[in-house]
């Protein structure tokens, strides 16, 4: 199975014009600026006609119209209905096999900057990340796990520690997230190999391309 990965577009999706075949597509969070009405349906326009039998979506703190706790111009349930209408598989703290591999999806983040899906106590986003099932072959969250490419431009990390645990318990093939821009690339520990996929830098300007894996 080939699988592309892309994540913190924030409205600039029409750049991203090389994809490559793949059969399917991972879009990690932060697809819009603000998770205004027009940005959400103009990208999910563009997601859901992209040629993979399978794309897969889950929703980063700048995604304002997907979390539960917000209201907009485009409620939560209405955004959900919209990705179901446009053929688009949106995981929030649920999973989905395809081909004998189990997906799962999770955007909660420590807090930042008073954006979307942010949750300060670390034991809740730990009582969040255990209801991650065991069998979880490659896992997708917005937020990168402490200390795994998780640096900002002032070498500050900025992961969540209760991911990393959770991580190192589940121990996924592979572990998707973006949001930190500056931090994009690859890297493997022990039996992950963990991907952050943003494809803008810290300036929001188009510099990294799209990742193309297969498992």
């Amino acid at each position: 199975m080939k699988i592309v990965l892309i994540s913190d577009t924030h409205n600039q999706h029409l750049k991203l014009l090389e994809l490559p075949l793949a059969d399917l597509i991972i879009h990690a969070g932060d697809a819009t600026g603000l998770g205004k009405k027009n940005e959400f349906t103009q990208f999910l326009s563009w997601y859901g006609s992209l040629p993979y039998a399978h794309k897969i979506l889950i929703a980063g703190n700048h995604d304002w119209c997907l979390d539960p706790n917000y209201s907009g111009d485009l409620t939560w349930e209405e955004a959900e209905l919209l990705c179901d209408q446009a053929g688009v598989v949106y995981l929030r703290d649920r999973a989905i096999e395809i081909e004998g591999k189990i997906f799962y999806g999770t955007p909660w983040q420590p807090y930042f900057f008073n954006w979307a899906f942010n949750i300060k106590s670390a034991e809740q986003r730990a009582k969040i990340y255990d209801q991650i099932p065991a069998n979880t072959d490659i896992l997708i969250t917005h937020t990168p796990p402490a200390g795994i490419l998780d640096q900002n431009k002032y070498g500050i990390p900025c992961g969540c520690e209760a991911l990393l645990a959770a991580v190192r318990k589940l121990r996924p093939q592979i572990h998707i997230f973006g949001h930190i821009h500056e931090a994009y690339g690859q890297k493997v520990i022990g039996s992950t190999t963990f991907i952050n996929a943003a494809n803008l830098d810290e300036c929001y300007r188009y510099v990294n391309p799209p990742i193309l894996i297969t498992l």
